[in-house]
C-alpha cells in the first residue's frame, strides 16, 4: 500500500507532496509478472498474452464475462500495449532469457534536474527489482543526470526540498494517498 507524505520546508514555507510504496497504479504490472512468474510463458508475445488473459479473466472476473468479445479484445489489447510500455526492452530480455521467481514494484519520489529551483518537480517513478532463479537480481535504473532520488533523515522526521536539494522540509502529515 503507498504512502502520501506532506512536508513543509522551513526555508520557502511551502507544502510538498510524496507517494512512496506500491500503488494500485502498478496493479497491472504486478499480476503480469505474477503470472509470468507461476506460467513461465512468453506473455510478452501479444497472441500468447492475449489467449492467457482472456482465459484468467473469464475464469476470475464477472465484470469480464460481461464484456462483449470485442471489448475484450479491445481491453487485453490497451493492456498488453501498456505492459509493452511499461517494460524497458533490457527488462524483457531478461525476463524471456531467464526463469522469474519473484519481484516487487513500488514508486519512488524524485526531483527533476532544474537549474532553476521553481522549475523542479517532484514525480513517481516506479521501482522494479527482479529476482532470478539462477540467483540473478535486477533493479531498474535511472538516469541521475536527469533526476534527483527523495532523500529523508533516518527518523524520517525531514525530507527533501525540491526547491532547496537539501533536507529541510519536515513531515507534516503521512497516510493513504486516496
Amino acid at each position: 500500500m503507498s504512502s502520501k507524505v506532506i512536508a513543509k520546508c522551513d526555508l520557502c514555507n511551502k507544502n510538498y507532496y510524496y507517494v512512496f510504496g506500491f500503488s494500485k497504479e502498478l496493479a497491472l504490472f504486478d499480476i503480469f509478472l505474477s503470472k509470468y512468474e507461476k506460467e513461465q510463458v512468453d506473455l510478452f508475445v501479444e497472441d500468447k498474452f492475449i489467449e492467457y488473459f482472456n482465459k484468467e479473466m473469464n475464469e476470475n472476473s464477472n465484470e469480464y464475462q460481461q464484456l462483449t468479445e470485442e471489448k475484450k479484445k479491445e481491453l487485453l489489447k490497451q493492456n498488453y500495449h501498456s505492459i509493452l510500455e511499461f517494460f524497458q526492452e533490457d527488462e524483457i530480455k531478461l525476463i524471456k532469457s531467464n526463469i522469474l521467481i519473484s519481484h516487487e514494484l513500488e514508486f519512488y519520489p524524485v526531483i527533476t534536474v532544474n537549474e532553476n529551483p521553481t522549475e523542479r518537480e517532484i514525480f513517481n517513478i516506479p521501482l522494479i527489482k527482479l529476482f532470478f532463479l539462477n540467483g540473478k537480481k535486477y533493479n531498474r535504473e535511472y538516469d541521475t543526470n536527469t533526476i534527483w532520488y527523495v532523500q529523508f533523515t533516518k527518523d524520517q522526521k525531514q525530507i527533501t526540498c525540491p526547491y532547496h536539494l537539501k533536507m529541510t522540509a519536515n513531515v507534516i502529515a503521512e497516510g493513504n494517498p486516496n
